[in-house]
């Protein structure tokens, strides 16, 4: 323990670890002797409390005084409402004819970590995925490929930790120190449905322009939610050729036909023919 630059030494003493916010009792170690007066103090110079045995009476010193309980039977001390301030060397000191320590303890009262954050990226040409785990000042980068992913962990003096852990279909980011620890997670088969939904968004147009389906410059402008529907859906789910899309628009316009004209129905049909014309070698994709 280090104090305004003097050393503590504690060679004995329990090392103690709480969160913020928290409550500790400390309890008396060694056999405690007859004694006149019992002290709890901190840092080996500012006093807790002080019990006096004859007159059964408990003084709190003023800067714990509500934070503190003393139980008059184990001599225990318990501690409420922890802070960072409050780290540091706690001892009890039995004062008779001889001053003994029976009680020793280290302390240390932590924050609880920060929640991590887990990113991901998507190479459209392989399908594997970049990960990023980020916590405090501590990153891992991370790669996932078919259903695998590479597991990592990094720390930092105070046993700070970081790591990355795939659980089933389920990518963990943990960040975690000795008192708390906090996750962020993400499903692989999630984020690989969503590289297979890009794959088949990005072939529909080279699929569209191999197989002549040009469907986007139909002349038909009010149609054309409505084609790209059936584009998207026909070519890209089910491979259907190009001619069977060519009827499943008209099948659409005639359902629209009370807004449509028979010429305009013509006029699609017609291009959709030429299209087809211009692209004879036709594919099923």
């Amino acid at each position: 323990i280090v104090l305004n630059n003097i050393i503590l030494m504690c060679i004995t003493c329990r090392s103690l670890l709480i969160l913020v916010g928290g409550s500790l009792q400390l309890d008396t170690q060694n056999p405690v002797p007859d004694f006149d007066d019992l002290f709890w103090v901190f840092n080996r110079t500012n006093n807790v409390l002080k019990y006096s045995r004859k007159q059964k009476e408990v003084t709190f010193f003023s800067h714990y005084e509500g934070r503190v309980e003393f139980n008059e039977e184990t001599y225990s001390l318990t501690l409420k409402n922890l802070q960072k301030t409050d780290s540091g060397l706690y001892e009890a000191q039995a004062s008779g004819d001889n001053v003994t320590r029976v009680a020793e303890y280290r302390l240390s009262v932590l924050d609880p970590v920060e929640a991590p954050v887990l990113t991901y990226q998507l190479n459209r040409d392989t399908c594997n995925i970049t990960l990023t785990c980020r916590g405090h000042d501590l990153s891992i980068h991370s790669s996932c490929s078919k259903e695998t992913c590479e597991e990592k962990e990094v720390t930092s003096p105070g046993g700070i930790a970081l790591s990355l852990s795939v659980n089933g279909s389920t990518i963990i980011c943990n960040h975690s120190n000795p008192v708390s620890w906090k996750t962020h997670v993400l499903e692989l088969k999630e984020l690989k449905g969503l590289c297979a939904d890009e794959g088949k968004n990005d072939r529909i147009p080279s699929i569209m322009s191999q197989s002549g389906c040009l469907l986007f410059y139909c002349p038909v402008n009010r149609l054309r939610p409505y084609l790209l529907d059936a584009v998207k859906s026909l070519i890209s789910k089910y491979f259907v050729p190009c001619e069977h899309v060519m009827r499943l628009v008209s099948c659409r316009f005639q359902a629209h036909k009370d807004t449509q004209s028979k010429g305009s129905l013509r006029q699609l049909k017609s291009t959709i023919y030429k299209l087809l014309t211009v692209h004879p070698q036709q594919r099923t994709v």
